[in-house]
């Protein structure tokens, strides 16, 4: 059986997620460089994880770097293909 305790920090991991996220969208959605708006960024779980298409490692690079600029301790997985 789950505790009240436990469904309320986990409410308040996933609400910090979702704000995380929004935040980590609007990095990139106001990046300088174009091709970093058109990232897609979710969270599943405690995880951010970066999906889209650019076209060279250095924009792949960028992007996370963009989360990193937002929460140094997030993990990531950037899914970013290049090509």
């Amino acid at each position: 059986m789950v505790s009240l305790t436990e469904v309320e920090t986990s409410n308040a991991d996933t609400t910090a997620m979702v704000r995380l996220r929004i935040q980590i969208e609007r990095t990139l959605k106001s990046s300088s460089f174009d091709a970093l708006r058109d990232i897609v960024c979710e969270n599943h779980g405690q995880v951010i994880v970066l999906r889209g298409h650019v076209e060279s490692f250095f924009l792949k690079q960028q992007a996370q770097e963009a989360v990193r600029k937002v929460d140094r301790r997030v993990p990531i997985v950037n899914m970013v293909s290049v090509g």
